[in-house]
């Protein structure tokens, strides 16, 4: 169970963390590139974690990821449409969402595999 829990919450900070950077450094369509491989790995990677993965554990990696991905395209959306050039300061609260997942992804590691 841990090796499969720590490869897809692994993945997850790995999504969330490439998605901020090229959020933050590149143009609209490298950003829908990184959420479409996330949508991708939620399709792959994390349902083959449905085989490994006790139900109640693979829920919560799930949601997690969903959580993430709603993130990501809310602060897409707001990208799109925002005024340039985007200020670090107009960007935290849409980063911060994102942080945030990744906080209990984070978590979810530490509690179930003991840190």
């Amino acid at each position: 169970m841990a090796p499969s829990l720590v490869r897809l919450t692994r993945d997850l900070d790995r999504w969330g963390s490439v998605f901020l950077e090229i959020a933050r450094t590149k143009e609209i369509p490298a950003v829908e590139q990184i959420l479409g491989g996330l949508v991708e790995w939620m399709g792959s990677d994390l349902l083959d974690g449905w085989l490994r993965l006790p139900i109640p554990l693979f829920e919560e990696v799930s949601n997690l990821s969903e959580e993430l991905f709603r993130a990501c395209q809310a602060y897409l959306a707001w990208i799109r449409q925002a005024a340039r050039p985007i200020s670090v300061e107009d960007r935290q609260p849409h980063e911060a969402l994102i942080r945030n997942v990744l906080d209990q992804v984070h978590a979810l590691t530490e509690r179930a595999v003991g840190g």
